[in-house]
């Protein structure tokens, strides 16, 4: 395990973990510049999730600043603690609404030296969500498994100028994989083809090289910066993996009944989606808060969550009544309170209302 201050980096904790060389720390959300207490804060995600859960299930002690000013040593290194309410796992999520994280210990993992990085292409988003279930079910667990739309891809690869080596169909999905040597490594990218195959897959690319590897990862993660100025808003949408492929067919049918080219990329192991709702003309669209909010009820029906990763902030709290009943929203307004009774801790995020 490892304590540091809240305002430490992801980089800087990188650093130190390359330089004792043997553990590692799994949950990356994409920008080394997150601070810790931030990560813990936000639950951080991103595309590591489908093997090593998100931050809440490598944090194991916090320190926060209450609102009243009294500080509060919530977990501790500590595999099993069932003592009293987990007050830790409040503050986890809780987006700066009931404390200020002043230090955090995180949990490390023995470092993988064998990982390959692997795309495989589909001609469509229904053969791709129908094909990911199945590899997860042979017992093979990807590092990650990250859905694009093959629109997405081109153009970040152009952006970056960096080329897409991925010709053949008009989906990809790109597996992250690792193995305990190297015969264990190509054995499991070996049976992720087979599998895919079986779905319907045109083609892979292994991407063997640290550079390619890295270019590959580079362009899912440049993904949304070519569409910046034309997308009305970007879903972080969550099903059970399982309800993927219907959910997909449902996004595809909305988009068409509002008549909106929207594009999709996500975690889809662990059936989190991000799908680009695209502007008019340079405008919101007229219907764009129907679209949305049928989008939303769309994924609640499968058991989903209008946000896996991003949080509620600002933009989401009119939304909270979809997916809570009062009670469920009562209890969480009292919480907010007893931890911050004058309601001075990032205020309007979450619920409109502050708690006093």
């Amino acid at each position: 395990m490892i304590t540091m201050e809240g305002g430490t980096t992801l980089s800087q904790l990188l650093e130190a973990l390359e330089k004792q060389g043997k553990l590692f720390f799994p949950i990356h959300p994409g920008d080394e510049g997150a601070e810790v207490g931030g990560m813990v804060a936000t639950n951080a995600g991103g595309t590591r999730a489908v093997k090593h859960g998100i931050m809440r299930n490598h944090v194991k002690a916090v320190e926060i600043v209450l609102a009243t000013g009294e500080i509060l040593h919530l977990g501790g290194k500590l595999l099993k603690n069932n003592m009293g309410y987990d007050l830790m796992q409040l503050v986890m999520g809780s987006e700066g609404t009931l404390g200020v994280i002043t230090e955090v210990t995180l949990r490390l993992y023995g470092k993988s030296e064998f990982s390959n990085t692997m795309l495989v292409s589909f001609q469509s988003r229904r053969e791709a969500s129908d094909a990911v279930p199945k590899v997860l079910q042979s017992g093979i667990t990807p590092l990650a498994c990250e859905y694009m739309d093959r629109e997405l891809t081109l153009a970040s690869a152009k952006d970056l100028g960096l080329v897409w080596p991925a010709k053949k169909g008009s989906v990809d999905l790109m597996f992250i994989v690792d193995g305990v040597n190297e015969d264990n490594l190509y054995e499991n990218c070996g049976k992720i083809v087979d599998i895919c195959g079986q779905y319907g897959a045109v083609d892979s690319v292994v991407a063997e090289s640290a550079k390619e590897q890295k270019d590959l990862l580079a362009v899912r993660s440049n993904c949304y910066v070519p569409y910046k100025s034309k997308v009305a808003d970007i879903t972080d949408i969550a099903v059970p993996p399982s309800a993927v492929p219907d959910f997909f067919e449902d996004v595809r049918k909305i988009g068409e009944k509002y008549d909106n080219p929207i594009v999709s990329l996500g975690h889809i192991a662990d059936g989190n989606m991000h799908n680009f709702l695209m502007n008019r003309d340079g405008k919101l669209p007229e219907n764009y808060e129907d679209m949305k909010k049928e989008i939303y009820q769309t994924a609640i029906r499968y058991g989903g969550t209008i946000t896996a990763e991003h949080g509620t902030g600002k933009t989401r709290t009119d939304y909270m009544s979809l997916q809570f009943s009062p009670k469920e929203l009562e209890i969480m307004r009292s919480i907010k309170k007893a931890f911050d009774p004058n309601g001075i801790l990032n205020p309007g995020t979450i619920f409109h209302e502050t708690a006093g």
